[in-house]
């Protein structure tokens, strides 16, 4: 999987999230995986439970929370949902 470039954000700031370093932080995280911050939050805190989306390998430094692109994008590949043989397409 490709690591996707940074796009600039759509209510004209000025601050894109930039995936090309190897830890981001959690607000581009949360960008890098279309999910929101809130939801990644949630995740952290509710850990492997069923029913609930498992958490990414993160980093805690302190009280700040980083992510490297490298275990994001190998999350996104374990999570591949793939279509059943004989399903309607």
């Amino acid at each position: 999987m490709k690591i996707p470039k940074a796009q600039p954000q759509k209510d004209g700031g000025s601050k894109a999230p930039d995936f090309s370093r190897p830890n981001i932080n959690e607000a581009d995280a949360a960008a890098y995986l279309g999910i929101s911050v809130s939801a990644l939050r949630k995740s952290r805190m509710n850990g492997n439970r069923a029913n609930h989306l498992p958490p990414p390998p993160y980093i805690k430094l302190g009280r700040r929370v980083i992510y490297r692109v490298e275990d994001l994008v190998h999350f996104l590949e374990a999570n591949l949902a793939s279509i059943p043989a004989g399903a309607a397409k």
